[in-house]
Order: C-alpha cells, then structure tokens, then sequence
C-alpha cells in the first residue's frame, strides 16, 4: 500500500490494518487512497465525510485536500471498539 500501512485478513476474512510506524502519524492520504484503504469508491469518500461518517479531511489549499492517516486509523479502531463514529 502506498502510504505504509499493511492491510491483513485473518482466517475468518476479517481484515485489519496493521501497526503502522510514528511517521505514518503525519501521512496525508488522497480520497482516491482512502477509497482504496474503505474499500469504497471514491464518491463514497465524500459522501461520507459529508455526512460526518469519516473524520473530515483538511484542506491545504483551494484544490488540496488530504486526510490524516492517524484520523482515519484512530476513527477504524473506534468503530471496531463499538464507538459511536465521528460527530460533528
């Protein structure tokens, strides 16, 4: 995966993402890369930043948008712990 974070299935197909090193704390993903990490298309990424699903990205310039890697994996462990998800 191209912002280093491994993704691993276990026997009964449940896919985790791996421990990723301090650096990745400061890794800026494009929707296209979060799409891919969510296995979702990329409208699904806006949609759900929209509707406060995911955490929300920040904007780096008029036509630059990232999300931070730390945000999402922190949001993913959250949900997985039976959180309630990001609000708004």
């Amino acid at each position: 995966m191209p912002w280093g974070c491994a993704m691993r299935s276990n026997a009964l197909g449940t896919t985790t993402v791996a421990a990723a090193a301090p650096m990745d704390d400061v890794k800026l993903l494009t929707a296209k890369e979060v799409a891919e990490l969510l296995g979702v298309h990329v409208r699904s990424i806006w949609r759900l930043s929209a509707t406060g699903e995911i955490p929300a990205p920040i904007r780096l310039g008029e036509r630059v948008v990232r999300w931070r890697l730390s945000d999402l994996r922190d949001h993913l462990h959250s949900k997985a712990a039976g959180g309630a998800g990001v609000r708004r």
